[in-house]
C-alpha cells in the first residue's frame, strides 16, 4: 500500500521521528494482519520495520536517528511511503555469519530460537548492523556466550558488559 504522510517529531520520550498512517488506511492494516512491513520512504532503500499504536491510536512507523539523517529528511517534510508485509523469518536480514554460529553449535541454535521474535531480531540487529565481517564475528561470538552463561535469557545490562569486556580483552591482548 502507497500513501503520503508528514514527518512528525517525537511520540513520545522513547521514540524517534516517525510517519503517522493515515486513519483511512486501518481496515486495510487489520485485514492484512500487519505488524512487521518492508517500508520504502520516497522510493529510497527499504527498510524492515514495525507497525506502532493501533486501530484506535492509529498506526505509525518509527524512523531511528540514523536513518533519518542518511534519507536527509526534515521533520514535517511530506513523504510517499510505500509498505508491505515484511515475510521474512526474523523481520530482520540473517548474517551469514550469525548463520554460521547457527549451524555449528546446535546448542547455541536452540537457546537463539527458543527466544522470543521481538529478541531474536534485537540480537540479529546487533550483528548485522556492524559493517565488517570481523566485527559481526565478535558480536555473534559474546551472543552465543552470553547465551550460554545465562541459559538462554538476555540481561541486556549484562549482555552491553559482556560486549565491554571482549573488546578490552582484544585491546589488551
Amino acid at each position: 500500500m502507497t500513501f503520503k504522510t508528514t514527518i512528525q517529531d517525537k511520540v513520545s520520550n522513547l521514540w524517534m521521528h516517525h510517519l503517522p498512517i493515515p486513519t483511512e488506511l486501518n481496515a486495510e492494516i487489520q485485514t492484512k494482519k500487519l505488524k512487521r512491513i518492508i517500508c520504502a520512504i520516497d522510493s529510497r532503500e527499504p527498510f524492515a520495520a514495525g507497525l506502532m499504536g493501533g486501530k484506535t491510536k492509529g498506526y505509525y512507523i518509527v524512523i531511528n536517528k540514523e536513518r533519518f539523517k542518511k534519507f536527509s529528511l526534515q521533520i514535517g517534510q511530506q513523504v510517499t511511503v510505500e509498505i508491505k508485509a515484511d515475510e521474512s523469518k526474523y523481520g530482520i536480514p540473517m548474517p551469514d555469519v550469525f548463520q554460521a554460529f547457527l549451524d555449528q553449535d546446535p546448542d547455541f541454535d536452540k537457546l537463539f530460537h527458543d527466544l522470543t521474535p521481538g529478541k531474536q531480531r534485537t540480537l540479529l540487529y546487533l550483528v548485522v548492523k556492524m559493517k565488517s565481517e570481523q566485527k559481526q564475528i565478535e558480536k555473534t561470538t559474546v551472543i552465543a556466550t552470553h547465551l550460554k552463561k545465562m541459559h538462554g535469557k538476555i540481561d541486556y545490562k549484562i549482555l552491553n558488559q559482556d560486549f565491554k569486556d571482549y573488546n578490552a580483552i582484544m585491546r589488551n591482548g
